[in-house]
């Protein structure tokens, strides 16, 4: 037997309901698309990824696909994630925080835990020309250090650019063992950079013959590239390439690919902190925008608008889900032919009470049963109410034209 709250039957049901035989597939489908996006699923729309975290770097990357919004962050030392903010603040030692956020479009995480297992070795501070060990430059000049525009230490590297590739080349005086660093070993450095580059290359290895290579695109955050301030760069094992055998035992060539697009001569290119890590493994709770998911069990952010789709909607396994959907889909057909059968349907949807005023339906029975766990923000005056519930999501849903 096929379950009942599959896409099919769910149509059944609301034919059944507004008594309409001839309403087509696709314009159910395409009317449960919109539904679905307005109904702000919850447990059937949780996901867990992993976040490879490395202590004094804050920004990382949301999910690639389907992000909406954070669950929670938690790792074997911190158990409990607090003071989260949408806004932009500063994260201070003791708090472990975590908030997603949208900088000109790209939205990432800012994270700080300040009982974090990750081992770091530190590269250079980039406050020495030979202190550390050796630098050379190709496709540039004016290597020197700046003790004015810094993120970390005294100083910062900086470096004038004149060719479409320039290359900056650190040969490290001290090897650094990196062989307990996993296959998710992490670079981390601070960039600034007046042009933006097509893309830079980071290469760590024992010499210009053993060395792991990653292209990178955009910023750790996966904000593309800025020219007005600092860029947190990273380098993540796990997508570089090999060449020859590297020993990470004796990790002491650093190596920095800067690629642009016009030969022009530009300076103030600069560099700070270059790190490597062990990152701490923290597990990110999430909530996704798929809606369902089609034959291959390949997730979607919407239903496939094709009469005979094979897809079927996230919430077919929850059958409270299925009843508060179909609903206010009869609510929608019915609101304008027939107003007065379809307000049973929109208290329905919003939710009953039995004699004890307990939901036993509809919406408000999913915000008890399946409560919203998305991170809660720190209440302060100059925030607008952040509610997510029932409320909100009827008025989005009906008091529109």
């Amino acid at each position: 037997m096929s379950s009942p709250t599959t896409l099919t039957n769910i149509l059944q049901s609301v034919k059944d309901e507004v008594k309409d035989v001839n309403l087509d597939a696709l314009t159910f489908i395409r009317n449960f698309n919109r539904f679905l996006f307005r109904m702000n699923l919850t447990k059937p729309a949780e996901q867990i990824s992993q976040i490879f975290f490395v202590k004094d770097y804050e920004k990382y990357r949301v999910p690639s696909a389907g992000f909406r919004e954070a669950i929670g962050i938690y790792s074997k030392t911190t158990q409990v994630v607090r003071y989260v903010s949408p806004l932009r603040f500063r994260l201070e030692d003791p708090i472990a925080a975590f908030t997603d956020q949208v900088d000109n479009g790209s939205r990432f995480l800012k994270i700080r835990n300040p009982y974090s297992n990750s081992l770091i070795s530190l590269v250079t501070e980039c406050d020495n020309l030979t202190a550390d060990g050796a630098w050379v430059i190709s496709g540039g000049s004016a290597l020197a250090i700046d003790t004015t525009t810094k993120e970390s230490g005294a100083g910062s590297l900086s470096f004038t650019k004149s060719a479409t590739q320039c290359i900056l080349t650190f040969t490290k005086t001290s090897a650094i063992d990196a062989s307990t660093f996993t296959e998710f070993l992490r670079e981390r450095l601070y960039a600034w950079l007046p042009v933006a580059p097509t893309s830079i290359k980071l290469r760590i290895g024992n010499d210009a013959s053993n060395y792991y290579e990653q292209t990178i695109t955009d910023q750790a955050s996966g904000e593309a590239f800025i020219t007005t301030d600092v860029n947190e760069i990273e380098f993540a094992q796990e997508s570089a390439t090999g060449t020859g055998t590297v020993d990470k035992t004796n990790l002491v060539w650093f190596q920095f690919e800067f690629n642009f697009a016009a030969a022009t001569s530009v300076a103030q290119f600069r560099i700070d902190k270059i790190a490597l890590a062990k990152p701490e493994k923290m597990d990110l709770e999430w909530y996704t925008n798929y809606v369902a998911m089609d034959a291959n069990g390949v997730l979607l952010q919407s239903l496939t608008e094709d009469a005979s789709t094979t897809d079927e909607p996230l919430i077919k396994n929850y059958p409270d889900y299925v009843n508060a959907a179909i609903d206010g889909l009869v609510y929608d057909y019915l609101k304008v032919p027939d107003p007065e059968r379809a307000k049973m349907f929109y208290a329905r949807y919003v939710g009953e009470k039995d004699a004890n005023g307990k939901y036993i339906n509809g919406m408000g029975y999913l915000d008890m049963r399946y409560p919203s766990r998305a991170a809660r923000y720190k209440r302060m005056r100059t925030l607008p109410d952040l509610s997510y519930g029932t409320q909100r999501l009827s008025r989005n849903l009906y008091n529109s034209d």
